[in-house]
């Protein structure tokens, strides 16, 4: 018998008998049987100091209980088994949130779909040990030593069957998994770069950098004819406590670098409040960028529970403002805002263009539209010194509304049931099941913005992780405060 004929039964008789039925006394009822329960374990463990035994007693009034409770329910047309359902489902859910709070570390493949490139990683361990590095989260033990740990013919055999593969999204190699030019690393590197071009492919591939690139390097980089590259090099000013790698070398990095044809970028990251954020600091990096650089791109520190507690114990404690996640995945690149107006108000007085986005900086120097759409937060996300012409290309890009074919094409390919809509500046997804990376995939491919719909709020696929995939904040805190770390708690 399912509960719901129960509950009618139990409502007849209730009727028949003329049993008391008002909810005063139905609830008086059911707390006194529940008085009853309790005192019918205590005397049979004797107050916890024996077993648990089966007894008839105590049957009866669990029996005698679950008569009240169900009276109480049918006076207020309550349905106990929708709202029992209703229990499963949350225990469920709060099951599997204190289990996803306890994944910290994040386990690497050989190719994954960041935000602004699709990651080949096939060396994983970085000998620089910058304290705020991703690996600290890594799910892997030396981290601090270049391994292959995934071989590069699987990885030029996989890349085009990959979900995300497509050639107007670009490529990274080695990118947040180590350092691609790093002693032990830089031939991995080459295969990688030697077998995408053998393949004929012709995306734009990033190469991001902290270490020393000799003349001998950049010459074999810019005999490639099919790849796109660009060369990031990454300086920001930094102390040695934060990271060891020799400013020096760099700087003889961007000089080699300059001379030659790449496209090369100055990654100003990661700007921390308090630490390289001073406008002394800042006018040294506008002062390399316009010697060296093509354009410059600021970007935030990005923390985790592990980076925070690997920082904390070494006496770094850095400003609470900053977003904290889980793992790497879950944390957002939140800059505070009283540094990022400090920051841009330096950068945006540049000769050379900034941006606040890598994709605005890839898609600038290959004069194409961003391919991330940013521009439909446009008061977020644009720089005050983007060029005229760049913003034009984006303009256009903006007023080319993709047709259904062209979308269905792709949600089919991408087996993302959903329904959407096309609007003058945007497409809308309406889905509570859509994954961060499809979004990603259709907004580059094409070119387009696309919003994830849900309640009536449009949201971006980032403003859709964080609102509703993204661990809860409070309770990361409370793990934080379980670590010590003080100015978390």
């Amino acid at each position: 018998m399912d509960l719901k004929r129960l509950q009618n039964k139990v409502k007849k008789i209730t009727k028949k008998l003329n049993l008391a039925n008002s909810p005063e006394l139905c609830g008086l009822d059911f707390s006194s049987e529940a008085g009853e329960i309790s005192k019918e374990i205590l005397e049979l463990t004797d107050y916890g100091r024996r077993e648990h035994v089966y007894n008839p007693d105590l049957a009866r009034e669990l029996g005698d209980a679950f008569y009240s409770l169900i009276t109480l329910a049918n006076i207020y047309d309550i349905n106990l088994e929708e709202q029992l359902l209703s229990s499963l489902k949350k225990y469920e859910k709060r099951e599997q949130k204190r289990k996803d709070l306890t994944q910290c570390k994040v386990k690497l493949e050989p190719i994954v779909l960041a935000k602004n490139f699709l990651c080949l990683n096939s060396v994983v361990g970085c000998r620089n040990n910058c304290v705020y590095c991703y690996k600290h989260g890594w799910d892997f033990e030396n981290k601090f030593k270049p391994a292959k740990i995934f071989g590069v013919s699987t990885i030029l055999k996989n890349i085009k069957k990959y979900k995300y593969f497509h050639s107007s999204i670009p490529l990274a190699i080695h990118n947040s998994a180590t350092d691609p030019f790093q002693e032990g690393v830089t031939k991995t590197t080459f295969e990688i770069l030697d077998g995408l071009e053998k393949m004929k492919i012709n995306n734009i591939v990033g190469l991001i950098t902290k270490e020393y690139l000799s003349e001998e390097i950049i010459k074999r980089l810019e005999n490639y004819k099919n790849i796109r590259l660009v060369i990031f090099i990454t300086f920001s000013l930094l102390p040695e406590k934060f990271e060891k790698v020799i400013n020096d070398r760099r700087i003889e990095s961007m000089k080699n670098l300059s001379k030659s044809k790449l496209k090369k970028v100055l990654y100003y990251r990661p700007v921390i409040s308090g630490i390289n954020d001073s406008e002394n600091i800042v006018q040294k990096i506008v002062g390399l960028g316009e010697k060296y650089f093509n354009c410059i791109v600021r970007s935030s520190l990005k923390v985790d529970i592990n980076t925070i507690e690997y920082m904390a114990k070494r006496g770094i404690f850095i400003d609470s403002n900053y977003d904290i996640g889980l793992n790497i995945h879950d944390s957002l690149k939140q800059m505070p805002s009283e540094t990022r107006k400090r920051v841009d108000k330096v950068l945006v007085r540049s000769k050379i263009p900034y941006f606040k986005k890598t994709s605005c900086a890839i898609s600038y120097l290959f004069n194409e539209p961003d391919y991330n759409s940013q521009w439909v937060r446009k008061e977020i996300y644009c720089s005050g010194n983007c060029p005229k012409e760049q913003q034009k290309i984006c303009l256009r890009q903006s007023l080319k509304q993709p047709d259904s074919h062209e979308i269905e094409r792709i949600l089919q390919h991408l087996k993302l049931n959903a329904k959407y809509k096309i609007f003058k500046d945007r497409i809308t997804i309406e889905s509570k099941n859509v994954f961060y990376s499809d979004i990603k995939f259709l907004r580059i491919v094409l070119r387009f913005p696309v919003l994830i719909l849900i309640d009536q709020e449009e949201l971006t696929a980032e403003e859709y992780d964080r609102k509703y995939v993204n661990a809860d904040r409070n309770e990361i805190r409370k793990l934080i405060k379980k670590k010590g770390i003080s100015n978390y708690s």
